[in-house]
Order: structure tokens, then sequence, then C-alpha cells
């Protein structure tokens, strides 16, 4: 039986290491979780282990980094659907150095861990080889949509999640490696076709 798991890098917490080094797989810890989405994502992949141990249960978790694209609404789709539809639109990144990963190389990784023919590690990374921060959002966005007023916000409840959300950036080459997976669409390519998406669908799309 296949299990792969949509888990997420916040299973990482405020993980910062010497150097500039990316966060790898292994840097996952078991220590108390500080905050109740990265317990849930902690506590499932505990749960993947235990069937993958007791019944065999082919177990993946994919970790995620901050995605963003079409049919998500938060933090930056949200906000952008905001200000096409006329309303005040304050994008924001969930952290100061951001690895915005795009819906379709997510969706991209998943088959792959899906399908693939082998024997696959415990988890993967999937986020960008990179990271951003607000000013390279900010000129992504007055590319995209040159007649949008906006500017760039912060997260509504910044005082309570930024503390556990400042980790460095992934290391994605376990997933390039075994699955052959690498990102694709970067941030200037990724909020055109979001905003691209969003125009399109203006008349269906509700606040």
């Amino acid at each position: 039986m296949l299990s792969r798991y949509s888990s997420s890098a916040s299973i990482y917490g405020q993980l910062k290491k010497p150097n500039g080094e990316l966060v790898k797989e292994e840097d996952a810890v078991s220590t108390y979780p500080t905050y109740f989405y990265r317990a849930a994502k902690t506590v499932s992949e505990w749960m993947g282990d235990f069937y993958k141990e007791k019944h065999g249960v082919d177990f993946v978790a994919l970790r995620y980094s901050s995605v963003y694209g079409p049919g998500l609404y938060r933090s930056i789709p949200l906000e952008l659907k905001k200000g096409i539809l006329g309303q005040p639109c304050q994008p924001f990144l969930t952290r100061p150095l951001d690895d915005l990963i795009y819906i379709d190389d997510v969706v991209d990784a998943i088959c792959r861990a899906l399908f693939a023919d082998k024997r696959l590690s415990r988890a993967y990374n999937i986020g960008l080889d990179k990271a951003y921060i607000s000013k390279d959002l900010q000129r992504a966005i007055q590319k995209a949509l040159p007649d949008l007023k906006f500017e760039i916000g912060q997260h509504p409840n910044a005082a309570e999640v930024a503390p556990h959300r400042d980790r460095d950036p992934l290391d994605i080459s376990l997933a390039k490696r075994e699955l052959g997976w690498e990102p694709k669409i970067y941030l200037e390519e990724g909020i055109a076709r979001l905003a691209a998406w969003l125009k399109e669908h203006k008349n269906t799309l509700r606040l």
C-alpha cells in the first residue's frame, strides 16, 4: 500500500543552520512542537512511520515550503484576489527569506513520488533552490499587474507566527537526485501565471 503524505517544512520549526547552510531532511528533530500546525504535521509523520513499521505501508512524506498559485486562497493568492476585485491589497511573505514554491511544481513532485519505480527515502523537501525577500515579491507583482495598487504587508498574526517560521531555506538535492524532480517555475513567472488565472476567473471570484 502506498501513502504519500503532504507534510510541511513547518516540521523543522525555527531551524537556523550555521554559515547559511540549507535545511536537510535529517534536520527534523523530535522536539516539542511550539505551535499547532507544526504539531499536526509532526504527529502525522509519526503515524505514517507507525503504519510503515506495523503494516508495511510504503510511507513517504513530502515537506513543502510556502506553496502559492491558483486555487490557494491564503497570503499571496488571497491578497492578489482582493486587489483584482478592487479591495485593499497587502500581499506578504510568511518569513523574511521565503522559498516560495508554485503549485504546479508541487503537483509534479507528488506525481513523481506516487509513480516512482524504486524504493524512496522517508521524506523529501519540496521547495525552491533559492529564497525571496519582500522586494522580490513587490517587483514580480508590479511586472505582472502594473495597474494594481498595493503595498507589501505582513502576516495578519505576525507577532504570533513569526517566531515559529523563521527557518533557513530547504535543501532539495535529495528530491532532485531520487525523484528526478526540480522546480521549474520561479517567482516572476509564478506570479504572472497566478495573476493571469485570477483575471481570467475574476467574475467567479468571491472574497
